[in-house]
């Protein structure tokens, strides 16, 4: 017997299917047009050698100094309001027109944590919240100190964990998760020599456990460790909650001879660490320090289009600061922003990868007829910046390699080479070995054109820590980045057209694209609960909601 179903397609599915078919062909034939169109008129090589021969490398190193000694620049700490205003100031200096974009929102601000044991206070420091709950909140938590080493299971054998505050090596891997389960009330991480980002993201759990962990420097580890020898009882205070900060995104504009006509160069200014309060995060400060060399040089000689600076904060906190730059600004603006190049340099080489998008958009959906699919891998998609490889090409293979040379010693025969641009259909990230957000992406769903030149293959190992990585940078692997993005931005601002029309590019709040719906909308709302008193909902106030 035949077993195997008949298959049945109703005229409506028939129907639904070929229009889909016929929307989606449409759409790829009117985006992939866009790369066929001639590109020409390159600005003069010998006034980008001009320009690109200004740069100064010492000053992009002593804003990275500058930054990296502000202790923290976590968005919403007194460090981010110090870097906002320096930025402000470089602007001002330079002779841009400057603006403070204002905005609100949350993060987790360590109120001041401490250790007292046997007449002694020891500064301490909370780490980030687990599972995005308020913690570390022990006023006044007592226990007998007991020096664990690593955390393996055999330095916890013996120890009675109910009344036990751990004092644990930071490079223990999660271990600290064993003695929570065990029943120890808290934990000291004592500061490392040297660490890396998985140690220091293996500090924090996703799930909400209200477990107090604290930060102590090296001096005060090796004083609790002597300490800890006789188990002496000791109380901690600690206090992160969860507070609605101002935070500010700086805006530097430079008129140019077409003011109206409108280049973006961005970077973010702010940094993380597992422990909010110690966050120097030197590499990380790269890219806004070449953001500010960049305005310096472009300052000098007024460029055929106007160029947008723009610092961007709230990159940590799921890029808040783009996504408020493109709701308030990119869309509220009468002049036409034709591309928006992210800045996102570290010293993992001297490379970089031309990124459209990360993986939180590049993540396939489910689409009709069980299809799995993702809008920015879609060729109608992706076939809107072609002629982006197209010129970037075209400037590189054209500027004269031995003039870089002469800055910069590089084993190359083009320029090119520095180079990955990765426009395909099954993804966008290049050499990217981990997860990472791009805040040129927050554009994408306005339909405005936006990359990112990110270094490629950028483990970024010394990201995340409460160390300060200055030392670690190694500054012959950027220089070449900071040149390539200098003569990207100089010909974008100069070149005397685009292969596109504006109408094609123009942001807009809700559109179509390979089938796909993009735009953007801002939702209202309350939180509530359940009130069985009164049988109906009632607000919660000061509630923390955390979306996916």
């Amino acid at each position: 017997m035949n077993m195997r179903p008949k298959m049945r397609i109703s005229n409506k599915m028939l129907l639904c299917s070929i229009l889909m078919f016929l929307f989606v062909s449409m759409s790829f034939l009117q985006s992939s047009g866009l790369s066929h169109i001639n590109v020409s008129d390159t600005s003069n090589i010998n006034d980008q050698w001009e320009l690109i021969n200004k740069i100064n490398f010492s000053a992009i190193q002593a804003h990275v100094k500058f930054f990296s000694s502000l202790r923290s620049r976590v968005t919403g700490y007194p460090g981010s309001y110090i870097a906002a205003n320096y930025i402000a100031e470089k602007f001002n200096e330079y002779g841009l027109n400057v603006t403070k974009q204002l905005y609100e929102t949350a993060v987790p601000i360590d109120e001041g944590s401490y250790i007292l044991v046997n007449g002694l206070n020891i500064t301490a420091y909370a780490l980030w919240p687990n599972g995005g709950v308020v913690a570390s909140i022990a006023d006044g938590l007592t226990g007998k100190l007991y020096y664990v080493g690593n955390g393996d299971l055999n330095e916890l054998d013996g120890i009675n964990l109910t009344d036990a505050i751990l004092l644990m090596d930071f490079n223990s891997a999660s271990n600290w998760v064993k003695a929570a389960n065990l029943g120890a009330k808290a934990v000291i991480f004592i500061e490392p020599y040297t660490t890396d980002k998985y140690e220091a993201l293996a500090k924090a759990s996703p799930a909400p456990i209200n477990f107090p962990r604290l930060y102590v420097n090296l001096t005060s580890g090796i004083k609790l460790m002597k300490l800890a020898k006789k188990h002496p009882t000791i109380t901690i205070h600690s206090r992160m909650t969860w507070k609605r900060i101002k935070a500010y995104n700086i805006i530097g504009e430079l008129s140019g001879k077409e003011s109206d006509d409108v280049i973006i160069l961005s970077a973010s200014y702010d940094s993380w660490s597992i422990a909010p309060a110690l966050s120097p995060a030197a590499e990380d400060a790269i890219s806004i320090s070449t953001l500010l060399e960049l305005a310096r040089i472009f300052s000098e000689e007024k460029p055929l289009r106007t160029i947008i600076f723009v610092a961007y904060s709230g990159h940590w906190e799921g890029r808040i600061g783009a996504t408020e730059f493109c709701e308030k600004i990119l869309f509220n603006t009468s002049k036409k922003v034709w591309l928006q190049i992210g800045i996102d340099i570290s010293s993992d080489s001297p490379s970089f990868d031309v990124l459209l998008y990360s993986p939180l958009y590049g993540r396939s959906t489910t689409l009709a007829f069980g299809q799995r699919s993702s809008f920015a891998t879609s060729q109608a998609f992706v076939s809107r910046y072609f002629w982006i490889e197209d010129m970037l090409k075209g400037f590189y293979d054209s500027f004269p390699l031995e003039k870089v040379k002469e800055i910069v010693p590089l084993d190359i025969n083009s320029l090119s080479e520095l180079v990955k641009f990765n426009f395909y259909i099954d993804g966008w990230f290049g050499t990217q070995p981990d997860f990472y957000l791009l805040d040129s992406e927050a554009a994408i769903p306005s339909g405005s054109l936006a990359i990112t030149m990110r270094t490629q293959y950028a483990r970024r190992a010394h990201w995340f820590t409460p160390l300060n990585d200055i030392d670690m940078i190694d500054w012959k692997n950027v220089k070449p980045q900071v040149l390539m993005v200098a003569i990207a931005a100089f010909n974008f601002a100069n070149v005397k057209q685009f292969p596109v029309s504006w109408s094609q590019i123009a942001p807009t709040r809700f559109q179509i694209i390979s089938g796909f719906v993009l735009g953007y909308s801002t939702i209202y709302g309350k939180t509530v609960e359940f009130n069985f008193d009164t049988g109906w909902y009632s607000p919660v106030p000061n509630a923390l909601v955390r979306v996916h």
